[in-house]
């Protein structure tokens, strides 16, 4: 079911002002809670992840989309991360990174520039060895995240 969640940096204020239109193609069947950024939180059934898939916003400091997106996925994984990391650049700029540590644990963002307010918006999930297998269920869901037109 296609969603639609208008994110802030900020849980005390409106900033960016208005916020930011993101929207997600949510399968069926799973919990959501919404954050009081915005952002959804979701538990999906037999899934016990370290943290279930989320989306967020950051405000990334920046002259451009580019330099957001690397200062965003500075914050989230280390040099040493990402030489081990899978990253796949969309041609719509969105940015997936999938990194796998031992003995099995996995870090996912599909990261989405919001060029137009200085942010950059973050679907994430941290999978635990058991669940790791799982990341292909999760695919379709980051693969769907995107700025709302």
């Amino acid at each position: 079911m296609e969603r639609t969640y208008t994110l802030r940096w900020r849980a005390d204020a409106d900033d960016p002002p208005g916020g930011v239109a993101v929207r997600a193609d949510v399968p069926k069947g799973w919990q959501e809670e919404v954050t009081p950024t915005g952002g959804p939180r979701f538990r999906v059934e037999g899934f016990g992840g370290a943290g279930g898939p989320a989306i967020v916003m950051i405000h990334a400091p920046g002259a451009d989309a580019a330099a957001q997106l690397a200062w965003a996925i500075s914050q989230q994984f280390d040099a040493a991360e990402l030489g081990a990391a899978r990253r796949e650049d969309r041609p719509d700029g969105r940015v997936w990174i999938e990194h796998r540590r031992p003995p099995g644990f996995v870090h996912a963002r599909m990261f989405v520039p919001a060029p137009a307010v200085g942010g950059v918006v973050m679907a994430s999930v941290m999978l635990t060895p058991a669940d790791a297998e799982r990341l292909q269920d999760l695919r379709a869901f980051f693969d769907s995240v995107r700025l709302a037109s």
